[in-house]
């Protein structure tokens, strides 16, 4: 005779960690929803439950991942002695493969193809990272904050692409050349704004 009681309950943070693994390894939107569904383990019914709906489950997912593995970069990025060694270290790492694109860099390139707490989450990640290399700026330089701004602006957008183009598999050689002249602008525009104010 069966036990009759109360179900076991589900680890949300165990289905959102199946389910990062497998957005990762194949794309947010590359896997389809009955896929990640038969991935994670449980059923569709329970994924509607924990998660509402497939935007609800793509939302936790990269908030999830966020939280537990690239979060941390906040810290790492804004507390840099020299931001400007730490920009031509960290573009050169993702170029030669030590850093490797991850479900954040990956979910940014397929924004548009996502739901809207999806979109909505990965824009307040991409603004929070902006004021990372905002404050990292501002600690390295004496520049003006309307100065600050704009180049961590530029600096954010110019991880992206190297991202990107690295995902795309563009030769080290090639993204080694472009982020030289990432280096230059950004060299360029702090000194430039040092001796105008």
């Amino acid at each position: 005779m069966k036990n009759i009681g109360r179900p076991k309950s589900i680890d949300k943070i165990a289905v959102l960690d199946k389910c990062v693994e497998n957005y990762w390894a194949v794309g947010l939107n590359k896997v389809s929803f009955n896929n990640i569904v038969k991935y994670s383990g449980v059923s569709k019914s329970t994924i509607y439950r924990l998660f509402e709906d497939e935007d609800g489950l793509q939302f936790n997912s990269i908030n999830h991942y966020y939280k537990t593995y690239i979060k941390k970069w906040h810290v790492i990025i804004e507390t840099q002695e020299n931001i400007y060694m730490f920009i031509n270290d960290f573009l050169t790492q993702i170029a030669n493969g030590t850093l490797k694109p991850c479900l954040y860099n990956k979910s940014i390139m397929e924004k548009n193809g996502l739901g809207k707490k999806s979109i909505k989450l990965l824009n307040t990640i991409e603004k929070k990272f902006v004021n990372s290399w905002f404050i990292g700026i501002g600690k390295s330089s004496n520049m003006k904050v309307n100065d600050c701004k704009d180049l961590a602006t530029f600096i954010a957008s110019q991880v992206s692409l190297i991202t990107t183009l690295k995902v795309n598999q563009v030769s080290e050689k090639e993204l080694l050349a472009i982020i030289s002249v990432i280096r230059k602008h950004v060299l360029t525009v702090s000194k430039n704004a040092k001796t105008l104010h």
